[in-house]
């Protein structure tokens, strides 16, 4: 993807939800983000640490968060047992507006960071939320 700007965060969360419709959970999305950064070439833009689940970002957690606060995505949430729920996360037209903005200052740079996303997406839409932690697990803990 390239150094881009100050947006990478941003541009890179907004892309995948983009690129993938609907992230289904919180664990999904923050493995997808792991593993882009650290199997598929995309800048490190968010840091992780170990956690229950495998690694986690605090400033990934915090980002979703603002961006529903502020009307760029929508969290649904959906229940699949008793007490238990999973929150599925898409972009809002509000969210795609200003994905695309941010695309438009990039210039030429914008067609490489579409098309890493689009790889991304396309490598790890199908793959299981539980091997997506396994792999995520391993990989952290730096095993083959």
């Amino acid at each position: 993807m390239g150094r881009t700007n100050d947006h990478n965060e941003a541009l890179f969360a907004l892309g995948l939800l983009a690129e993938f419709g609907t992230i289904e959970g919180r664990t999904r999305f923050q493995k997808i983000v792991y593993l882009a950064q650290r199997e598929r070439n995309v800048p490190q833009v968010f840091r992780f640490i170990p956690y229950y689940y495998g690694p986690y970002s605090k400033s990934l957690t915090n980002l979703i968060s603002f961006f529903k606060t502020i009307g760029f995505l929508e969290e649904r949430r959906v229940k699949l047992g008793l007490d238990v729920f999973r929150y599925d996360y898409s972009l809002t037209e509000r969210g795609m507006s200003f994905y695309e903005r941010i695309l438009r200052t990039l210039g030429e740079q914008a067609t490489t960071v579409r098309s890493t996303i689009k790889r991304v997406a396309s490598e790890l839409r199908d793959v299981p939320t539980t091997v997506l932690v396994s792999r995520a697990k391993k990989l952290a803990l730096g095993k083959p």
